[in-house]
């Protein structure tokens, strides 16, 4: 980066900014449509919990299935060229779901068709895009500037929720589904528009074509990559296992709570269970913009391993914390509104440490990693960090129908305590 660039802010320089203001849109109509779906998965399917972890899991498994070839295609391509491209084909697909919602209301095989669907267009293009949007900040930033970056994405994801999940609990209770489609749809088309004037060259390929056996190929020296750098390994291997645990908690566990509250619980007058789960989202966000603000301002550092073990201890405790608190408040107390205040406290805590996870591991990763790599290596990441959430998904919707919501609390915090021993005992992290 030239001296020029480095004493402009970061909001400042062009690049950045473009990407950063679209990302921005786009994840505001993106909340809407995560926030919505598996409530309307729930309405039309009459609460089955089994069918939206279905429903999550074929999601997942189209994003981790093609994440790796998003990898390969984001370091021999331009990738600006492939957020603007995705980003299109996103939008126009979410539009189109929408007219389907409104044709097709009262047909509810063909409904459910087109959901999965959708799901399977949105994901696979997510696998395209994701890569490409996390190794195009090496290429737009100074290095020394990376930890602010992230500090400054991670905020804006923070403020996204809050904005995103409180109008789309407005717009979900009061316009419907089919206005939530619209407004993401439009969302991921203005982002697009957006990302077509960043200009700076970001294609790394080495000029061969791009064929199933150098794709393969290309897949494979990734994950030697990924695998050569023992530290970089180990952080991945771990959150493989706190997605895993994280993932149905979040996904299949609040929105089924949620959807399913009922009688007295706090500000039951007035306050929806969908309002609820924006509510919940939004502490958990706020913790999170909170975290994003104070490490944007601290000097950046070497090394972050150690920190990030003590963050995930804290992550497991509170887990724990949420358990306990379901079986006394919930179950033995027979109390809602008790729960739905130990989950305001939790969330915002858990937000918290979240963040300070996520924040220093991803500075380390981008500037561990070669310029060259950093699609392919970013997508191995991405895939082996996120392979077994397709089955936490589905495992989420078994539990809860089988055994409980509680037993799917137990389940996780069991698991996460497992991973954070697992963290504290590996001393390659402490190279990170």
């Amino acid at each position: 980066m030239t001296g020029e660039v480095k004493k402009k802010g970061l909001l400042r320089q062009k690049d950045f900014a473009l990407l950063f203001w679209g990302n921005f849109v786009s994840g505001v109509g993106n909340v809407f449509y995560s926030f919505a779906i598996s409530f309307y998965i729930l309405k039309i399917s009459g609460g089955n919990a089994m069918l939206q972890g279905v429903f999550l899991a074929v999601g997942g498994a189209v994003y981790l299935v093609f994440s790796p070839l998003g990898g390969v295609i984001a370091d021999r391509f331009d990738k600006a060229k492939i957020l603007y491209v995705t980003d299109f084909i996103r939008g126009g697909t979410i539009l189109a779901c929408g007219a389907a919602v409104l044709l097709l209301k009262d047909s509810y095989y063909a409904l459910i068709t087109v959901l999965f669907t959708v799901t399977v267009i949105l994901n696979l293009n997510g696998a395209m895009f994701s890569p490409a949007s996390s190794a195009i900040i090496k290429f737009v930033v100074d290095d020394s500037e990376v930890q602010k970056a992230s500090s400054l994405f991670s905020s804006s994801s923070s403020v996204i929720s809050i904005i995103g999940v409180l109008l789309a609990s407005v717009l979900y209770t009061t316009l419907g589904f089919f206005w939530i489609t619209v407004a993401d749809g439009v969302s991921y088309i203005l982002s697009a528009v957006s990302e077509t004037f960043i200009k700076c060259r970001t294609a790394q390929g080495d000029g061969t074509r791009l064929t199933l056996k150098t794709a393969v190929g290309d897949m494979i020296q990734g994950f030697r990559y990924v695998h050569g750098l023992k530290p970089v390994f180990a952080i991945t291997v771990i959150a493989l296992g706190v997605n895993f645990f994280l993932s149905p908690m979040y996904s299949n566990g609040f929105t089924y709570y949620c959807s399913g509250l009922t009688g007295d619980y706090l500000f039951s007058e007035f306050m929806s269970g969908e309002t609820w789960l924006a509510v919940l989202q939004t502490v958990m966000s706020a913790g999170t913009l909170i975290a994003s603000a104070v490490i944007g301002m601290q000097k950046q550092t070497d090394k972050c391993g150690k920190t990030a073990k003590a963050w995930l201890a804290v992550l497991a405790a509170l887990f724990v914390l949420l358990t306990s608190a379901w079986f006394v408040l919930r179950v033995m107390l027979e109390s809602d509104t008790y729960f739905l205040i130990s989950l305001l406290g939790i969330g915002a805590a858990a937000g918290i440490t979240l963040s300070n996870i996520n924040i220093r591991i991803n500075t380390a990763m981008i500037r561990t990693v070669d310029k060259d790599m950093i699609g392919k290596a970013g997508a191995v990441l991405s895939t082996l960090s996120q392979a077994l959430v397709p089955i936490a998904s589905f495992a989420g919707g078994a539990i809860i129908s089988g055994a409980g919501l509680g037993w799917l609390f137990v389940f996780s915090s069991a698991g996460m305590a497992a991973v954070t021993i697992y963290a504290l005992l590996n001393r390659s992290l402490n190279e990170l």
